[in-house]
Parts: C-alpha cells; sequence; structure tokens
C-alpha cells in the first residue's frame, strides 16, 4: 500500500510560509500565546526567516566586518584577528571561523525561543554580557537587521524587520 501527501506553500498575510497537507484544512496560530515579547506567528517569522539567512555565505562576515568598523575596538575581542587589518578580514580564515561561528550560534538559540521555562534556556556567559552596553548591542542590531534585508532581498518584510527586532 502506497500513501501519498501532497505538501503546498501557503503564504499567510504576514509573507510566512505555512505548510498544508492535504490531511489538514488549515494551519492555526495561537494568537494568545507569548514566549516573553513573541507570539508565535513571530517565532514562525523568525525561523523561516533564519532558515533562508544561513544558507547565505556572505550574511556572517559582512555582518561583523561593518560592526568591527562601526566599533572597531570590538574586535579586540577575538584574538585571533585582533590585529589583522579590516580590508584583510574577507579571506582571513580565522575571522570567517569566528564569523561563521558566532553567527551560526543562532541554530542553537532559537528552538528556544518557545521555552516556557526561561530557567532552562542557554544563557550568554558573563564575560561576553559585560563587554557589551545597550548602545552595542543596538548598533549591531540595525547592522544585523540591515544586512539581513540585503541578502534576503525581496523575502525581507516589514514582519521579518519587526519580529527580529522583538528578539
Amino acid at each position: 500500500m502506497t500513501t501519498t501527501v501532497t505538501t503546498t506553500f501557503d503564504f499567510n498575510a504576514a509573507g510566512v510560509p505555512r505548510a498544508r497537507s492535504s490531511a489538514c484544512d488549515r494551519t492555526h496560530y495561537d494568537v494568545d500565546k507569548k514566549y516573553g515579547s513573541l507570539s508565535q506567528m513571530d517565532i514562525d517569522i523568525i525561523v523561516n526567516s533564519w532558515n533562508i539567512l544561513k544558507k547565505r555565505g556572505n550574511f556572517a562576515p559582512k555582518v561583523f566586518i561593518r560592526y568591527f568598523k562601526a566599533k572597531p575596538e570590538s574586535q579586540k575581542l577575538f584574538p585571533a584577528i585582533a590585529n589583522v587589518s579590516i580590508t584583510d578580514l574577507p579571506t582571513n580564515h580565522d575571522f570567517l571561523n569566528s564569523a561563521f561561528t558566532c553567527v551560526n550560534s543562532l541554530n542553537y538559540l532559537i528552538p528556544y525561543l518557545k521555552c516556557d521555562q526561561p530557567e532552562r534556556c542557554p544563557s550568554f556567559p558573563k564575560q561576553i554580557k559585560d563587554n557589551y552596553n545597550e548602545v552595542d548591542v543596538k548598533k549591531l542590531g540595525s547592522i544585523w537587521i540591515m544586512a539581513m534585508q540585503e541578502e534576503m532581498g525581496s523575502d525581507f518584510t516589514n514582519d521579518v524587520r519587526d519580529a527580529w527586532k522583538k528578539a
């Protein structure tokens, strides 16, 4: 016996693809359910956009180079590249390894966005938190959003921007 299931993608008003199976009629969002400041829809938008971004080889280096240009002293937090010229970073293996490792850590963190028990969520080490202030985080956030927009092109929507800003 063979069973065939057809799956199509439907885009809701927010531009979020929702998988539909012939076995179910509609996707349901629990609009009232919140995970911190994020709704289920926000989390779906973040997951879907991250699935696009993580395949873009330019994204991680672009974010880090722009951040190092905006805040040159932050490059010193990475001993292996602390004294590498910003113009040499795009081809420097230590830089690329650091940039991809940091950005790809989201593969580990994103599944925790729906965690109802915050004490079980991973946290950033204290020494990393202590090296950044709110201004640094906002600066990195705006660089992140700009790089996302460039890398995602027409897939980058206001809903994508808003969901990532909440996160």
